[in-house]
């Protein structure tokens, strides 16, 4: 009887190791289970511009010079409207970004990939256009003057095309910005 057990043990447990390992490869391989299928390289760019055509923007100040500011983005209009305005702006690459900080590319690790946590990073080059001005005392925006910057980043993204890692834009260089009228 005792044998019994230990036998139908081993099947259960052996079982679920192989289910484990089915599930691992088919994250490893991109699977998104949420709906049930890859997704395409497509689909995750479109996922990656949404997404960073949302970012706002935000404050930072420069204690030294004595002055707060704010920095609003300008969000196209449309997702077509930033492929129309940046054409050839994305592409999926296996891993990225952080070569900015640490000189190299930051590649997933074995486990990110097996539980599906990073699957690929969305390069994205495109103008970005915002506005900057100060802010006062109750931080309240006074006028703004109109910017545009020429922007590289990588956008992180799991199988299903949620952002990871950095769940905004990692900037890789900035190549120009503008004063606009």
């Amino acid at each position: 009887m005792l044998k019994m057990i230990i036998k139908v043990l081993r099947i259960i447990f052996f079982t679920w190791l192989v289910l484990f390992f089915i599930y691992g490869a088919l994250n490893y391989s991109g699977f998104c289970f949420k709906e049930m299928r890859y997704l395409s390289d497509e689909e995750k760019i479109r996922i990656a511009v949404a997404k960073v055509n949302k970012m706002g923007g935000g404050h930072y100040s420069k204690p030294q010079e004595g002055f707060f500011k704010y920095i609003k983005v300008v969000p196209y209009e449309s997702i077509d409207a930033f492929f129309h305005e940046n054409p050839d702006c994305c592409t999926i690459v296996p891993y990225a970004g952080f070569e900015h900080v640490t000189g190299v590319a930051w590649p997933p690790t074995f486990w990110e990939r097996f539980f599906g946590i990073y699957n690929s990073a969305v390069r994205i080059q495109y103008t970005r256009r915002y506005i900057e001005g100060p802010l006062d005392k109750n931080k309240k925006m006074g006028p703004g003057e109109k910017h545009e910057e020429f922007l590289i980043g990588d956008y992180h993204i799991d199988n299903c095309g949620e952002g990871t890692r950095s769940t905004s834009l990692s900037k890789i260089a900035v190549f120009y910005t503008t004063k606009c009228q």
